[in-house]
């Protein structure tokens, strides 16, 4: 037999015997699953890129509307917040909210005022209670008011009694044992108020209420709306009373910006 036609037909055997040696990688099982593997990596990136480009041009779309008094129902969204701690009428056409830092004494030096119109207005006007954090303890303060907040007594929230405590005792809680002992001694069950403060069951609602306040470019506490008009730093009772009753009489509020801003100190 021809030498040329036996290295051939060795050739040919050789091959045979090690084809799948001989096989491209991106043909061999291995290979098929990286490809697979890179296409699935690939369409993830893909999708999340277009998701996060959508979520930040509908921010930003949001901001633009929010900013030019387009969107009235988005104003009163991200003011208002949904769901939060409140007192007085929740039918009331008067809004009062207050973004508020439990650690912050300007917070708390306003805090009579607010109760004297609370007080005063009674079923006239709600109250919303929403968190501005702008110290190093006020995430733990803000949580203990919250986890408080989901027990009641007598059939009320103890959310406002821990709120008013946290004020009255402002500079003086250093530790969780501090404030579930206040919660205990306002009526709060300690495992189900240890448990929630451990989860950190609120976080949510916190980060959601200080994403509304960097939307709304609040940088200082106490910031107040009365029906969406904005309010910077202290407020008198005199300036809260003024605007309700001008509400009350025909719906719109006064300009009190200048008395206001004149007498505002705002914690940073």
């Amino acid at each position: 037999m021809d030498n040329k036609l036996q290295d051939r037909i060795r050739l040919a055997e050789m091959k045979e015997r090690h084809k799948n040696k001989l096989k491209p990688w991106y043909k061999k099982w291995w290979g098929v699953i990286i490809l697979l593997l890179g296409a699935i990596i690939i369409s993830l990136v893909t999708m999340s890129g277009i998701y996060i480009y959508q979520s930040v041009k509908k921010i930003n779309a949001d901001r633009e509307a929010l900013y030019s008094g387009q969107r009235p129902d988005l104003i009163k969204l991200l003011v208002e917040g949904q769901g939060r701690p409140y007192l007085g009428n929740p039918e009331s056409e008067i809004i009062i909210v207050e973004f508020s830092d439990f650690a912050c004494p300007y917070c708390k030096e306003n805090q009579a005022a607010i109760k004297s119109i609370i007080t005063k207005y009674g079923q006239q006007v709600k109250l919303i209670y929403r968190n501005l954090i702008l110290h190093e303890e006020s995430l733990s303060l803000s949580m203990a008011s919250l986890c408080a907040g989901e027990q009641q007594k007598s059939g009320n929230s103890l959310f406002w009694p821990m709120h008013d405590k946290l004020f009255d005792l402002q500079g003086k809680i250093s530790s969780v044992d501090d404030l579930t002992k206040i919660a205990v001694n306002l009526g709060a069950n300690e495992k189900t108020f240890l448990e929630c403060m451990a989860s950190q069951k609120y976080l949510g609602v916190i980060n959601a209420d200080m994403e509304s306040a960097s939307t709304l470019n609040l940088t200082g506490s106490p910031t107040w709306f009365v029906n969406n008009y904005q309010v910077d730093g202290l407020i008198t009772e005199e300036e809260l009373d003024s605007m309700i009753k001008e509400l009350i009489k025909n719906g719109t509020a006064i300009d009190v910006t200048e008395q206001a801003t004149d007498n505002a100190e705002t914690q940073k």
